[in-house]
């Protein structure tokens, strides 16, 4: 019996050791893989591109309304690695704007055109869930107004505001739900007699997809 004991107790020591070994190593490696994922996707050299709907409506109490109807579809590049501390850490992103909608209010029927925003994505904490940002830019459009029958809309071509808030929710690293409160105001900047502008507020919703 003494001398199985001698036999079989070295091999227990072993088997319980490496297996000691085995989550040791294990639980060393969890940490380093989360702090390689918790960049990701808010890391210079990343692209997005993001597809978004809504309405937006007349905010400037004019006599003739111009509400619409707007579809986005966006192409961002994050050209900041992750900067700042507190509320304000985050990182810097660049986005091309192509758009379109149809008026449901007005003597108009449809615009197109396109913007540039800058966008600063406000990233708390390794791997977030939410990710709130704002962003600005400027561009210009083409739309149909009758520009005789209203004063404000003077031309068929257009430059274009807009202010942004926004949210993101990530459904993983890659894919997010995306909502947006926006300001946009558009006229030809005193180019024609019969331009007041057209200042709208409005909302989008839509989903963005993040690549390297």
């Amino acid at each position: 019996m003494i001398k199985k004991l001698f036999v079989v107790a070295p091999a227990i020591w072993c088997v319980v050791t490496g297996a000691l070994n085995a989550n040791a190593g294990v639980a060393v490696m969890r940490p380093s893989n989360e702090m390689t994922i918790s960049n990701v996707p808010y890391e210079r050299g990343a692209w997005e591109v993001q597809l978004l709907a809504g309405a937006f409506w007349d905010a400037g109490g004019n006599q003739t309304r111009f509400d619409y109807a707007l579809q986005s579809l966006r192409l961002g590049y994050v050209v900041t690695d992750l900067t700042g501390g507190g509320l304000f850490r985050g990182d810097l992103e660049f986005l091309l704007e192509p758009m379109g909608g149809q008026f449901f209010e007005g003597p108009a029927s449809y615009l197109i055109g396109g913007n540039l925003l800058v966008r600063w994505n406000f990233v708390h904490g390794p791997n977030p869930k939410w990710v709130p940002y704002i962003q600005t830019g400027a561009g210009g459009l083409y739309h149909d107004a009758d520009t005789d029958a209203q004063d404000v809309l003077g031309s068929n071509i257009e430059a274009m505001l807009v202010d942004s808030l926004g949210l993101r929710y990530h459904l993983n690293a890659n894919w997010t739900v995306v909502a947006e409160v926006t300001y946009r105001h558009i006229s030809n900047a005193g180019a024609t007699d019969r331009n007041r502008g057209l200042n709208s507020l409005g909302g989008q919703l839509g989903v963005s997809y993040f690549f390297h």
